[in-house]
């Protein structure tokens, strides 16, 4: 009789220890599946449909400025493929187009109010929409973004540039003989999932630093993502 209740608590342990084996393989499952539910969920591409809706929010504005910029006449408009055509040429366009599956854009002009700030006296902005984040990651490579193809001396690139997926920060400059000033430009240029976003300030060397542009493309990249959050 007391070999019978040893055999059955011995039974018993062994089924509970089965249950707390499968219940841990459950959790660790389920645990898994949701890490890849949400990976899926926050690799995924933003809609071009809804981007395009609120890309004129998307670029740099005057409130994302410490210093006070305004936006001249005919200063901002959408930035369509046939804008891409126009400036690359009709062949080249149209090539960069299917390539990158490019949907739309929007472009920017911010001039600056005081004289007195040291600030760039000019700032451009644009965003570009695809139709995938390959499309973007493709549209910011040297096949194809505009600082790989300039012609004649080509910009300097910097390191220091960590926004988005993939980040570039360039200047160039050019000196005028005749009044002994330099007038320098800091460009950025990063994607985000199926975005292509571009920050120019431009101005004198006194008045233009890369942390002032690299902080001003910080906004803009802030902005999208509080945008993604708020969309979903």
């Amino acid at each position: 009789m007391k070999k019978n209740k040893i055999i059955l608590v011995v039974a018993v342990m062994m089924v509970f220890a089965t249950i707390l084996s499968a219940c841990a393989l459950l959790t660790q499952v389920s645990g898994i599946i949701t890490k890849k539910v949400a990976s899926s969920i926050s690799n995924a591409d933003l809609k071009p449909e809804d981007v395009q809706i609120a890309m004129n929010d998307l670029v740099l504005r005057p409130d994302d400025l410490p210093d006070e910029y305004r936006i001249p006449p005919s200063g901002e408009s959408r930035y369509a493929n046939l804008a891409v055509i126009n400036e690359r040429g009709e062949l080249q366009g149209k090539k960069y187009i299917v390539a990158t599956g490019r949907v739309d854009g929007w472009r920017i002009n911010l001039v600056r109010s005081n004289k007195e700030d040291i600030a760039p006296s000019y700032f451009e902005s644009t965003i570009e929409v695809f139709e995938t984040s390959e499309g973007a990651a493709l549209a910011i490579s040297p096949d194809w973004y505009k600082a790989y193809l300039t012609e004649g001396e080509p910009p300097t690139l910097e390191d220091g540039c960590n926004i988005g997926n993939a980040c570039l920060l360039y200047h160039s400059s050019k000196h005028d003989p005749a009044t002994n000033l330099t007038t320098v430009r800091y460009e950025v240029a990063f994607t985000y999932r199926n975005l292509l976003v571009w920050v120019m300030g431009r101005g004198l060397d006194v008045d233009v630093t890369p942390d002032y542009v690299l902080n001003a493309a910080q906004t803009v990249y802030d902005k999208i993502v509080q945008y993604e959050s708020g969309s979903k």
